[in-house]
């Protein structure tokens, strides 16, 4: 009996181990969602690098999908003035997709606006275009600086739906509206444009200006890319823009500019 209790009293020993080894693993099985757990690095991430982390909520909701929760940390300024508030901050879930970003390439329409409230006391918004890329749908359809953009595909924008009517799509139909007696008013023109993969040019604009005794070299620069991207997976581009600005840089110097303007968008 002897011989035989010891083996069965570390058998037993061993079963008990493996009990509580399979209790305490169970124990700590995460019980956050994926969603959660981005949201999480997100947040931590934000309250770190975040220029306005002060004004991040004190209880965001960490079940939201990532790109909402991120969109409700973003500081807001002032609702009435600013209804887009930071325009600037964003997040993307791909890796090629912020790299064809940085290197000038985006599905865009080529159009580019601030969004207003009509006035103080009402919820609608329109859009003020600002500029419009070269070579882009909204080139070609003709959109100027300072075009009104009072409905997307048939609806008034407000500061319910103005994000999803403006921003996300692919395809959109823009009513223009005008200014009469400081009253916006909506027109019968309409017009179209389809989002494309675009490679923007960063140089937009270069002149020589000339004013009483001053030659004014004058550039406008929207974006620190050096040329057209050619391989997604290493960022590589061609270097032909960066040539183009030595090329303009050469030209206001043998011109005698006494001052250059750069316009940074």
């Amino acid at each position: 009996m002897k011989k035989l209790f010891i083996p069965f009293c570390i058998f037993f020993l061993c079963l008990s181990f493996q009990a509580c080894r399979d209790k305490k693993e169970e124990a700590i099985t995460p019980t956050l969602s994926v969603d959660e757990e981005v949201n999480n690095w997100i947040l931590d991430n934000m309250k770190f690098y975040y220029y306005w982390n002060d004004k991040i909520p004190a209880s965001p909701n960490l079940s939201a999908t990532p790109k909402v929760f991120f969109d409700n940390l973003l500081y807001k300024f002032d609702r009435n003035l600013r209804p887009d508030g930071d325009r600037f901050s964003q997040i993307n879930e791909s890796a090629d997709d912020l790299t064809a970003g940085l290197s000038g390439v985006s599905k865009t329409t080529g159009l580019e606006f601030i969004l207003y409230l009509k006035s103080a006391s009402s919820n609608d918004i329109y859009a003020l275009v600002t500029y419009i890329l070269p070579g882009s749908p909204a080139s070609r359809a003709e959109f100027k600086r300072g075009d009104i953009l009072v409905r997307v595909n048939g609806q008034i924008p407000n500061r319910s739906n103005y994000q999803s009517l403006f921003f996300g799509r692919d395809s959109y139909n823009f009513t223009l509206g005008t200014v009469n007696n400081n009253v916006i008013e909506e027109t019968n023109i309409t017009k179209d444009v389809v989002a494309i993969e675009l490679q923007e040019n960063p140089i937009l604009l270069d002149t020589i200006l000339i004013k009483d005794s001053k030659k004014v070299g004058y550039l406008v620069y929207n974006q620190f890319v050096a040329g057209k991207l050619t391989n997604l997976q290493t960022g590589a581009n061609d270097g032909s823009f960066d040539n183009q600005l030595a090329g303009i840089f050469s030209n206001f110097k043998a011109k005698g500019i006494t001052d250059m303007v750069l316009d940074l968008r």
